[in-house]
């Protein structure tokens, strides 16, 4: 039996972008021996259908300013919303894929995607628009 993912149509996300989110979550929850894995379960699907709730525009945060790097503990400072931060996270990872491997991050192979998670989140993949570590925290999410 497939899973909703398989034959859902995103509302938010590209197909680019699609692909980066299906690929991603399946290395983040992976289907295993103790049950199925996040794509199975339709992650996909609700963070896709989260994007256009008040969530994905950021009406439940206090979005005003001053915004300053600040200890994770403090939540969320930026002025990003989640729509924002997964549109400049897939571009922006994207582009560093294709610069270093010639490929979109969904192209590589499960090694090189699980290596590029890692360092994003310990901050060495350096992003253009947007902080590494505030993408993958999303992505976690």
């Amino acid at each position: 039996e497939k899973s909703e993912t398989y034959h859902y149509v995103p509302v938010f996300f590209n197909n680019d972008e699609w692909r980066f989110i299906l690929s991603a979550t399946d290395l983040l929850i992976p289907e295993d021996e103790f049950g199925p894995g996040a794509v199975s379960e339709g992650v996909p699907v609700y963070i896709d259908k989260q994007m256009e709730l008040p969530y994905g525009y950021g009406y439940l945060w206090y979005m005003s300013p001053p915004f300053q790097e600040s200890i994770p503990e403090m939540g969320y400072q930026t002025n990003l919303v989640p729509r924002e931060i997964y549109r400049r996270g897939i571009i922006n990872l994207n582009k560093y894929c294709r610069e270093k491997f010639q490929n979109n991050f969904a192209d590589l192979s499960k090694e090189k995607q699980e290596a590029i998670l890692h360092d994003l989140e310990s901050g060495k993949i350096v992003l253009d628009t947007i902080p590494g570590k505030l993408f993958f925290s999303q992505l976690l999410q």
